[in-house]
């Protein structure tokens, strides 16, 4: 009897406690902050949400369906510098590499890490003493561009970074390429790139990522130091991982530079010769050429002779520094993601039929299903072959098994791969920094067809047997497909079946870095 009574009075009670209330979230605050009436707080909010990171999201994510205009826009600017801080990371994680050399001769040691990490190396002849000498080196598993530079220093070798001019065509292509307003999408990141080995020490790098940066030795043919106008020029080189696809590599904003005497040296992005060609053309700080036509920047995403060597001009004090003890920067760069989930369509022969869905710069509506298909008909045009994957393979058809297929067709409305993005890269035009510029940034090229993955209802891949396009149209923006794919018909019947479209997609991302001991020109 007293416990039936204790129970009631616990069961009363619980059922009497109101439920804990969900602790406020801290950035809602700030996020109203962005609204403060004076600037110095709307900036400080600003800088808490970026620092606060990922999960400041979901605060700015509903303030961009705030009434306020000036909140929106705020919020929209910031929650973008996340997620691309995000993207950023994600993207841009360094692989990593084994490497293990046991008294091994330093010619056969370059070439065995030349077939290892994917790169191409060649020593130079009269600036190498012993190509024989013995490398030894065991420094387990690290990021990529970290066991390079393991490597050099227990070989005692160092990148030959003199300049070569170029032969009299390529100047002569590189001009027409400037006469045309021709977008170039190469930075200098080429698996056929041959990085010159000489003896020497490294020079200060930043190598924990995919992207590399290292100062160019102070005595480089392409640093300076002005005394006129007492600024100095160093060049930093930029390299990617193989493994990355890098469209262009933007430009190097620099943050911070300071001496080893404490002092904090000033970024200067001077203004290059006009054009004879164009006449009001404005240049960036990163070696890149922008043009400014009918309103719009066009930039060519040349390097110039030095590869992807970019430049870095620092106004001095009175006295003429030696070293910094610190470089902070940033490299912005166009990247292609791997290949990743687009948009997923449930129930393609089922409730899905007819149905518009929607990802970003992408409809996806099945316009038509045909279940009982009993014969495949050789498609005029293969648009997409199955690729393997990482998960179970439909199990292999007999050939003496009678055919049992199924089709249906999709309309696919992409637009094309011009983005207006907001970098933050600085960048003068007509005289006055701008250093956060909004730009569209055009390839030229049409959206390619992503790839499509079918599933059964319990998710087992099904084979797609054929996929041809039909009709296409593409008006420089938007490219509208009519696609017909053909799939094995699953033993359980098409109900649940579903699909997911996959594709690589460009991506602007950020890679902040730190260098130490930078000597100067």
């Amino acid at each position: 009897m007293w416990r039936r009574q204790l129970l009631a009075v616990v069961g009363s009670a619980l059922i009497a406690a109101p439920l804990a209330a969900e602790p406020p979230d801290p950035n809602e605050a700030k996020v109203r902050g962005l609204t403060h009436p004076r600037y110095a707080e709307r900036e400080k909010a600003a800088r808490e949400l970026e620092a606060a990171g990922e999960p400041a999201l979901k605060a700015l994510k509903s303030a961009q369906t705030s009434t306020d205009e000036e909140l929106r826009v705020r919020a929209a600017v910031i929650a973008e510098k996340i997620e691309r801080a995000a993207r950023s990371k994600r993207l841009l994680k360094a692989p990593t590499l084994a490497l293990k050399f046991d008294k091994v001769p330093l010619d056969q040691a370059v070439n065995e890490l030349a077939s290892k990490t994917g790169l191409r190396f060649m020593l130079e002849g009269t600036k190498v003493a012993d190509v024989k000498r013995a490398v030894t080196l065991d420094a387990g598993e690290l990021p990529f561009w970290e066991a390079v530079h393991a490597f050099y220093r227990a070989a005692g070798l160092t990148e030959d970074d003199a300049p070569r001019d170029p032969a009299p065509s390529d100047v002569y292509t590189r001009r027409m390429q400037v006469r045309r307003l021709q977008m170039v999408e190469t930075s200098g990141f080429s698996a056929s790139a041959t990085t010159r080995l000489i003896d020497g020490k490294l020079e200060p790098a930043a190598t924990d990522s995919a992207f590399r940066v290292r100062a160019l030795p102070a005595n480089s043919a392409l640093n300076k130091y002005d005394d006129q106008k007492r600024e100095l020029t160093l060049h930093l080189d930029v390299d990617s991982v193989p493994a990355l696809t890098v469209l262009e590599v933007v430009g190097v904003d620099v943050r911070k530079a300071v001496t080893d005497d404490h002092v904090v040296l000033a970024p200067v992005y001077p203004a290059r010769e006009m054009s004879p060609i164009f006449g009001d053309i404005a240049f960036g700080q990163a070696g890149q050429q922008i043009v400014i036509v009918n309103g719009d920047l066009v930039i060519d995403g040349g390097t110039g002779l030095g590869g992807s060597y970019f430049p870095v001009t620092l106004k001095t004090p009175g006295s003429h520094p030696k070293q910094l003890a610190e470089l902070h920067g940033v490299v912005v760069a166009r990247v292609m993601t791997p290949p990743e989930p687009v948009l997923t369509v449930s129930d393609v022969f089922g409730k899905s039929k007819g149905q518009i869905f929607r990802a970003e710069r992408l409809t996806c509506q099945v316009t038509a299903v045909n279940p009982k298909s009993s014969e495949l008909q050789t498609p005029a045009r293969i648009l997409v072959a199955p690729r393997p994957v990482a998960t179970t393979p439909a199990p292999a058809r007999s050939t003496a098994a009678p055919v049992d297929v199924a089709g249906f067709s999709v309309r696919l409305v992409s637009t094309g791969e011009a983005t207006n993005e907001i970098l933050n890269l600085p960048i003068q035009i007509k005289g006055k920094l701008q250093p956060f510029i909004r730009f569209n940034r055009r390839t030229g090229a049409a959206p390619n067809m992503p790839e499509f993955q079918v599933r059964d209802a319990d998710g087992n891949l099904l084979r797609v047997l054929a996929s041809r396009q039909t009709e296409s149209s593409f008006d420089g923006v938007t490219m509208t497909q009519e696609i017909q794919l053909t799939i094995d018909k699953p033993a359980k019947g098409l109900d649940g079946v579903s699909f997911t479209l996959t594709a690589r997609r460009p991506a602007t991302v950020e890679m902040p870095f730190v260098l130490k001991d930078v000597p100067l020109p």
